[in-house]
């Protein structure tokens, strides 16, 4: 394990922790609270809406139906971005908030799934016309979080251009 202060132990996991709570309670709301299917709540017009929609597959619902396989790669990815996480320098910071970002997601959608069925999404976009499928917390998380941990890595390669081109 690289060094990790004592503090920074206490707050990924309480940061990740957070981040399936806020993602359950968003989800909780928007299924209380929507109509179900393609009514939205306009938020901004033609831009932002929110939509409740139950996806029984996984983006865009591809392999709809096949809940356990889901569960199954959830559960290996946040094996393996554990232990990338923990192999991660004290200096990736942009790393390790993007590992423990994506860990929530995956956490998040996959409690959906164990005891739904199925994953709730309420975020509903349209930008520049097109209409991105519909999201929620949890896929917000994973989103942000794989783009930190490619921020860190070409943070990481052009430290080492840098190095290379003074030499």
């Amino acid at each position: 394990m690289n060094k990790f202060k004592k503090t920074e132990l206490v707050i990924y996991p309480i940061f990740i922790v957070v981040m399936i709570v806020l993602d359950q309670i968003t989800k909780i709301i928007a299924q209380s609270v929507l109509p179900f299917g393609g009514t939205g709540v306009k938020v901004i017009d033609r831009f932002f809406y929110f939509t409740y929609m139950t996806n029984y597959g996984g983006a865009w619902s591809l392999f709809e139906g096949h809940t356990w396989i889901f569960v199954i790669a959830a559960v290996v990815a946040v094996g393996a971005l554990g232990y990338f996480f923990f192999k991660t320098k004290p200096e990736d910071k942009f790393a390790r908030f993007g590992f423990a970002l994506v860990i929530a997601g995956a956490i998040g959608n996959c409690m959906d799934r164990i005891m739904l069925g199925f994953v709730r999404d309420f975020v509903d976009l349209i930008i520049f016309g097109y209409d991105f499928p519909i999201f929620n917390i949890a896929d917000i998380c994973i989103v942000l979080g794989v783009f930190l941990i490619i921020l860190d890595t070409f943070e990481e390669e052009l430290k080492q251009w840098r190095q290379s081109r003074k030499s």
